[in-house]
């Protein structure tokens, strides 16, 4: 009798424990996990898609890119200096994170892009017999470098490529990028030539043509020793102070971008990560701070909404034309993807050419690609008929943990030169005529170089995305 009461007052107790546990769980909210930068080493092995690390990365996305979470001043400052800046962003289109973000991780997006990167890219036969039409007629000006006449080189090119896609010879896919962008009048001045009909010897001409490669400093001396001494001792782990004797602007933004990624990147760069983790970590410092500031003459876009989904991506824009156009990829990113951006980008950029000359104004914009830790950027400009041109000027490493630190002097080097370019454009925007008003002849002719963009679908689904 005894030895029953013991297990019946066992089994009330046992569930009136139960009762208790089952009440807390279930008024309970889980704490959500600390994602910056400094513990980032603790979720290497976290699910991407785990739903406290997909909350944080929605409520960054719903102010002008948020600055990555810190417990420094610095962060408040560079969140500070986006208000002062015209920054247009778009925020979600409900309150569920992961549904509207493109973060997947890089494995996801292979296995969902194994079919895809082989697709046929089929050209529309008009946008074919348009440009078989332009290349047929001479040209209104050609363009020569020394004794190579780089038009008619390009046209053949453009020939040939025509009759072996008519032909089926050659069958385009993502993989084909300048065979594609070739189709719609955009050469891209690289090394080694991608276009058979030019020799080595005259593309190194070519190239050694580069009206914008860089011929000076882009910081100043002073800066510029001791932007290299503060981020090398950081780097060996030794005390370090970023102290210059000149209040400059440029050496205050410098300054700001150093005290704030000194603290905040990780001691060893992820394998894989997601779009938006990347840009707040890696980029937005730099373009928050450089792009950033209470007179510029553009507005500083950030998360362009595309189907109610955020891309991390950021552009500088006037009129409602991007004079700047980007595309970001994390660490891990895919063959396939980079193919699509860089095509991508390169046709925004054309499109914002002819945007910009149908409204008076000058010949070209700027694109840029980051691709891991590899930043690039190109001006792409329309000084001859029917040769959309794209000129590398900038490419190096970006700073993706604590050993690569020195690298942002580069990063930085590199974020204030497309930002002279863009507003040099801009200000060339500016101070033309109205429109309606008197147009120089030249403006004029330039419009007569206009190329239209192409009507091929997957190539204008692509321009959506």
């Amino acid at each position: 009798m005894i030895l029953k009461s013991t297990v019946i007052s066992s089994l009330q107790k046992k569930r009136k424990n139960q009762s208790k546990k089952n009440k807390k769980s279930a008024g309970s909210v889980p704490k959500k996990a600390k994602t910056t930068a400094r513990n980032e080493e603790n979720i290497d092995d976290n699910d991407p898609d785990d739903p406290s690390i997909s909350n944080n990365r929605a409520e960054g996305s719903t102010s002008s890119r948020s600055t990555p979470p810190s417990s420094s001043s610095q962060s408040s400052e560079i969140a500070g200096s986006s208000r002062q800046t015209q920054i247009k962003t778009s925020a979600p289109a409900s309150s569920n994170s992961e549904s509207q973000c493109l973060d997947k991780s890089p494995i996801e997006e292979a296995d969902e892009q194994i079919s895809s990167a082989n697709e046929t890219i089929e050209i529309k036969c008009d946008d074919l017999e348009e440009l078989e039409q332009q290349i047929t007629f001479s040209s209104l000006n050609e363009w020569e470098v020394g004794t190579v006449n780089v038009s008619r080189k390009f046209k053949e090119y453009q020939r040939q490529l025509i009759v072996s896609v008519r032909q089926k010879k050659t069958k385009l896919t993502w993989n084909n990028t300048f065979e594609l962008l070739a189709l719609s009048s955009i050469i891209v001045m690289c090394w080694p030539c991608p276009y058979s009909t030019f020799t080595s010897s005259e593309w190194r001409q070519v190239l050694n043509s580069n009206p914008y490669k860089i011929t000076q400093p882009i910081l100043t001396d002073s800066l510029l020793s001791a932007f290299y001494k503060a981020s090398n001792d950081f780097s060996l782990g030794l005390n370090c102070s970023f102290t210059l004797d000149d209040n400059s602007e440029l050496s205050d933004k410098a300054r700001r971008i150093f005290d704030y990624i000194k603290d905040e990147l990780p001691l060893r760069s992820k394998q894989k990560e997601t779009e938006t983790k990347h840009s707040i970590y890696n980029l937005d410092p730099f373009i928050k701070i450089i792009f950033g500031g209470e007179y510029t003459p553009y507005t500083l876009e950030f998360n362009k909404s595309v189907n109610g989904k955020q891309r991390p991506d950021f552009s500088c824009v006037i009129d409602d034309i991007a004079i700047l156009n980007s595309e970001i990829k994390p660490l891990g990113y895919t063959q396939y993807r980079k193919d699509q951006d860089f095509l991508k980008v390169h046709l925004k950029g054309k499109k914002s050419i002819n945007q910009l000359l149908e409204k008076g104004g000058p010949n070209k914009s700027i694109a840029f690609l980051n691709m891991g830790d590899t930043i690039e950027s190109y001006v792409i400009d329309l000084a001859y008929d029917g040769v959309y041109r794209s000129w590398l000027c900038f490419k190096n490493k970006l700073a993706t943990d604590k050993g690569s630190f020195p690298l942002i002097v580069l990063t930085f080097s590199h974020f204030v030169m497309i930002e002279q370019h863009v507003s040099e454009i801009i200000n060339d925007y500016e101070n033309r005529p109205p429109p309606g008003s008197y147009t120089p002849p030249e403006q004029i002719e330039n419009v007569k170089f206009i190329r239209k963009m192409p009507t091929t679908p997957q190539l204008k689904l692509l321009l959506k995305l």
